[in-house]
């Protein structure tokens, strides 16, 4: 029989030295023993990834309904992950529609998004609503070091007119900490690990200064890691030594790509406006800091932008050397839809990579991906026409038991996306009675 000692160990605990502060994964050690032999539960977490543009509805959607369904081949990439998932099919942004204001889509669909909420045609003023993620930073972000985290690959302009007379802002994040105030999003991963992992007062200067030593972070901290470990039993010592590998695996990766120069952009193209130039390494990269930040406990929401609303990145190794918007356009021309089933596809093997990732990665009686309840879709369903209604959508996780997944979930009634995200407030355990133009909750997700 395991023994299990009185002492628990706090989990705000910190590795610190010389300027350099690296939170501590869920650990056994974290959960009172009166408690501990009896579960060992990790904190619920949220997370929304956004992809732009719309899908291929046809290859999006799958087959069947409920547990008999078979996935599309749009997401066959999530084929080992089917049980962990859930389709959506019917669920609609009205207010995304242009109700008079005639075009500009491609703003409302991102504005739209996460806030349910009607975004002003304005090109100097932005005023939309707050956003389900900055909602639930309001509520729990007080228990972790972060309130939230908003990631992307794809930086938009934050000022001035886009999309037909809207402002830029609403294609530059989909998080907003107020119906007037856009939450900007970080699209460095080199700073997004130095929020994570310098310490108070740590400056960007220091932390570069570091890394051209080739000195790691987890160089600091060593001897408090060996101090922590002697107290630790065999498992949880496993489990810190994989976080820390991982801590240093991204470290490594984020430092070998500042080593090598951007290429130069060749006449008549544009300059991508991502960081490393590999797309596919920079949504994985971003991905790895969004799991050590839930991992570590340094936040418990976030968002992800993997390309923003009307973006013309191209899809070379998809076979798309036109603009992502341009092409989404497609007129019913078969070659472009063919493209666009296997950028939609790549995106979907992205998603499917950070999933795996969560799925890896050991928390009290389960993984993190047990914990965590993550959407991943768009604000526009066929781009080609610009409809916001049956919107793509999956939910990964089951959030710590809440929500029933391995089921294709068709809602016939026309809902409101923000049922949606008032069901994830309400796992997230915050009671609140409407988000944005909701009409209620999904009962048909409950676990």
């Amino acid at each position: 029989m395991k023994f299990i000692t009185n002492k628990t160990l706090d989990r705000r605990t910190l590795l610190r030295g010389a300027g350099t502060a690296i939170a501590l994964p869920f650990l056994d050690a974290m959960v009172p023993a009166r408690v501990r032999a009896a579960e060992r539960s990790a904190p619920l977490r949220a997370a929304f990834i956004y992809v732009p543009n719309g899908m291929i509805m046809p290859l999006w959607t799958p087959s069947g309904e409920g547990k008999s369904f078979e996935l599309s081949p749009t997401l066959a990439p999530l084929s080992d992950l089917k049980d962990d998932i859930a389709v959506v099919s019917g669920l609609n942004h009205h207010l995304g529609d242009p109700l008079g204001d005639g075009p500009g889509d491609h703003a409302r669909a991102q504005g739209n998004y996460l806030t349910g909420a009607r975004p002003l045609k304005n090109a100097t003023f932005a005023r939309v609503g707050i956003s389900i993620d900055q909602r639930i930073a309001q509520a729990i972000g007080d228990r972790t070091r972060l309130p939230s985290m908003e990631l992307t690959c794809d930086r938009g302009l934050s000022a001035g007119s886009c999309d037909s007379g809207y402002n830029c802002s609403y294609q530059s994040t989909i998080s907003w900490r107020s119906e007037t105030v856009p939450q900007p999003a970080e699209v460095d991963p080199r700073r997004v690990f130095d929020r994570l992992f310098a310490n108070d007062g740590h400056s960007a200067a220091r932390t570069a200064r570091q890394h051209r030593r080739d000195r790691s972070v987890l160089d600091f901290v060593v001897a408090d890691s060996h101090r922590l470990a002697n107290d630790l039993s065999a498992p949880d010592r496993m489990k810190l030594d994989e976080y820390l590998s991982a801590v240093r695996a991204v470290e490594h990766q984020i430092v070998q790509s500042g080593k090598f120069s951007v290429p130069a952009v060749p006449n008549g193209s544009r300059k991508p406006a991502t960081y490393p130039d590999n797309f596919a390494a920079h949504i994985q990269l971003m991905g790895e800091l969004m799991c050590l930040a839930f991992q570590s406990d340094s936040t418990r929401v976030a968002s992800f932008v993997f390309g923003r609303e009307a973006s013309e990145r191209t899809y070379a190794s998809q076979g798309g050397n036109e603009g992502h918007h341009g092409i989404s356009h497609h007129q019913n021309n078969p070659a472009k839809i063919e493209v666009l089933g296997r950028i939609d596809h790549f995106h979907a093997e992205q998603l499917g990579h950070l999933l795996r990732r969560m799925k890896s990665i050991r928390e009290g009686d389960g993984t993190l991906l047990d914990s965590v309840m993550l959407t991943y879709g768009s604000g526009l369903s066929d781009g080609n026409r610009h409809r916001h209604d049956n919107l793509p959508t999956l939910v990964a996780g089951r959030a710590g038991g809440r929500i029933g997944t391995g089921r294709h979930v068709k809602i016939e009634d026309r809902l409101p996306m923000s049922n949606l995200w008032l069901t994830v407030l309400h796992n997230l355990g915050v009671k609140d009675d409407k988000f944005g133009d909701s009409t209620g909750t999904l009962t048909q997700l409950a676990g």
